[in-house]
């Protein structure tokens, strides 16, 4: 009986087992670990602030705490780091690669953005500003870059040459996040609570979102851009429905 027993005990550990290894080999991209990039090159104490990928999940782009920008390639059984930039001389907040996957933007707490070439891992252009920088973004078409922080306004600038076109003064708090609907409308939300819902062109508010008790940190557009996204840092997720003015002239 003792035999069979431990033949037993024996064999449902070696099956549990042989399972999980099993579900690690089939299936890579569900488990944590298979995909972990390890920086080595990183400080504990320090950590990454702000990440993006490419649209063809081919690299990761990220941005640390000391003001290092970092590009790394993925593949399916090795992560590699291709290069480490280093010019900020603060915190990244927030990086966007552009749809080309050409250029890479990162915004820091040095009051400055700086424009990255993915294929020579050089500096393009800066952008400077008497700020600290919490989020940037590329107009859906790409021709402007608007950025926010710590001075409460929301800037836009020529992605060609980097000048700065206008700045709008968009609250009495500083604004941690934006987020596009289409080319016409964007949002922006921070430390007053509010989620604003802009028109581009105009450079005013059409509506505005209550509900959160803390600054709005993020800001996400689902797909159907018919649903809005914010997170809190109360700890709260709201949802919000997108005007359907502005989804009927999505969906034309």
């Amino acid at each position: 009986l003792y035999f069979l027993f431990f033949f037993f005990l024996f064999f449902f550990f070696f099956f549990f087992f042989f399972k999980q290894k099993t579900a690690y080999e089939i299936m890579p991209s569900l488990v944590g670990s298979e995909m972990c990039i390890r920086d080595r090159y990183q400080r504990r104490v320090h950590g990454a602030t702000a990440l993006t990928t490419t649209s063809d999940s081919g690299r990761v782009v990220s941005g640390g705490m000391e003001g290092e920008v970092r590009v790394w390639r993925i593949g399916r059984q090795t992560q590699t780091m291709e290069t480490s930039l280093k010019e900020h001389r603060g915190r990244v907040y927030d990086i966007q690669v552009n749809s080309k996957n050409s250029q890479a933007i990162s915004a820091s707490a040095d009051g400055s953005c700086i424009v990255w070439d993915l294929a020579t891992f050089t500096r393009v252009m800066c952008l400077f500003e008497k700020t600290m920088f919490m989020q940037i973004l590329y107009h859906p078409d790409e021709a402007q870059i608007i950025t926010t922080g710590s001075d409460r306004k929301i800037s836009y600038w020529d992605s060609f040459d980097g000048q700065q076109i206008r700045d709008i003064e968009a609250s009495e708090s500083e604004i941690n996040a934006l987020a596009f609907i289409n080319n016409d409308y964007f949002l922006s939300g921070g430390a007053d609570k509010m989620l604003m819902l802009w028109r581009y062109d105009e450079g005013f508010p059409y509506y505005k979102g209550e509900g959160h008790a803390g600054n709005i940190n993020r800001i996400a557009v689902s797909p159907s851009k018919k649903f809005i996204v914010t997170v809190g840092s109360e700890g709260a997720i709201f949802f919000w429905s997108v005007p359907q003015e502005l989804t009927a002239k999505t969906d034309k």
